[in-house]
């Protein structure tokens, strides 16, 4: 049987488009995937959304397991819950408003295949607007030549680490890449502490469609710009305090050839 691949999704009033994100799922070419829905408290209910959709997840040989947390705690706390209770050995981060493409977690389990060096892998992205539909394609790229992903964003706006964020069990101490109690820049936070834990890879190749334009409230409220810098700053402050000298390198993958039928 092929390895397992747990899909981590939090979700917080998250309801109008939780049938877009299982469709998604739902049409992945995997055959062993596992779906941890952790609903952070969400006036909605998106637990009760999510549960209707079970039938459907058992139908595809898909196990589907939600919690609710009583209190909002933040999409890092909330991620954290999901990752505890994730059975496989590879993990993907699918927000509950976006969408994985078909080909997704097959690509990234052959990837993983092939390079067992590697302990986590991103990917590209298409920057879409409220009903899915491209704006732009995204902005992850790998670090320049000399330069981590810390190195490469310091001082100016630049964004290497994004969707589509996938890590797996030979990261150690991979809790520690989830931040308990942050809101925002949880995924600045996660990739500077990947890349000082194992080998990663930027995957070159469209595997996820970001509904961008309902980020924007999120990231007024929280001042997103401001998390970032100082996400930054706790990072250099690690890297200094625990001499870490060599971060590990980035490998950049080109698209895989088609696969149909992967099992």
């Amino acid at each position: 049987m092929a390895e397992k691949f747990s899909i981590l999704t939090t979700s917080h009033n998250h309801t109008p488009w939780l049938r877009e994100w299982a469709d998604a799922l739902l049409a992945q070419s995997y055959s062993n995937i596992e779906i941890i829905f952790v609903d952070d408290a969400s006036k909605l209910k998106d637990h009760k959304t999510a549960e209707s959709f079970m039938s459907e997840f058992k139908a595809k040989g898909f196990d589907l397991k939600i919690k609710r947390l009583d209190k909002n705690m933040g999409c890092a706390t909330a991620y954290l819950h999901a990752l505890r209770m994730a059975t496989g050995d590879y993990f993907g981060v699918v927000d509950a408003d976006d969408v994985l493409l078909p080909h997704a977690v097959d690509d990234i389990m052959r990837l993983y295949s092939m390079n067992p060096h590697i302990g986590w892998i991103y990917t590209q992205f298409n920057w879409c607007n409220r009903n899915l539909s491209k704006c732009r394609k995204g902005f992850c790229q790998a670090p320049p030549k000399g330069k981590n992903m810390l190195t490469a964003e310091l001082g100016v706006v630049r964004h290497c680490y994004s969707h589509w964020r996938t890590f797996s069990r030979r990261v150690p101490d991979l809790e520690s890449i989830l931040c308990k109690g942050r809101k925002v820049s949880v995924d600045k936070y996660m990739g500077y502490r990947l890349e000082e834990l194992a080998r990663g890879m930027f995957y070159d190749k469209v595997c996820y469609q970001y509904r961008g334009d309902l980020k924007q409230g999120v990231t007024k409220k929280y001042n997103s710009l401001q998390a970032w810098k100082d996400v930054r700053a706790d990072a250099m402050g690690r890297r200094r305090r625990l001499k870490m000298r060599n971060i590990y390198p980035i490998q950049r993958q080109k698209p895989l050839p088609s696969q149909k039928g992967l099992k």
